[in-house]
């Protein structure tokens, strides 16, 4: 038990940290990073290696999020009706803008109404 007035111990701040929205244990050291990186970086703005670092972290970034997004899609995509859906939203995305709540909320809508018809076996529900 902490005494009054003593100052907090660093496992009590991590606790705190926890619970703060979007932190927790697995990506408080990224966070902490971007805490501390930020202001350096916006420091020495004009420094070219410090722009070279910020273009490879980009593309770095950029890349992790696109291997990520063709495994789960060999994953997600299991008939013609998700790879229908799926071009098609992007299409409607591109031409229209629509907002992204709003083509979830459509999208979701066809999916609860095909997956009671196709009943499709791919899809793991038990």
């Amino acid at each position: 038990m902490q005494a009054p007035g003593q100052a907090a111990r660093p496992s009590k701040l991590c606790a705190t940290l926890a619970w703060m929205p979007g932190v927790d244990a697995r990506n408080l050291p990224s966070v902490l990073f971007i805490l501390v990186a930020a202001p350096l970086l916006a420091r020495h703005r004009q420094n070219s290696n410090v722009q070279g670092f910020v273009k490879g972290a980009y593309g770095a970034a950029i890349g992790t999020i696109l291997g990520a997004c063709i495994l789960l899609g060999k994953i997600a995509v299991g008939d013609w009706l998700t790879a229908l859906v799926g071009l098609l939203s992007l299409a409607v995305l591109f031409r229209w803008k629509v907002s992204n709540p709003l083509l979830i909320g459509v999208t979701a809508v066809v999916g609860l109404i095909a997956f009671p018809i196709l009943q499709p076996d791919w899809v793991m529900i038990r």
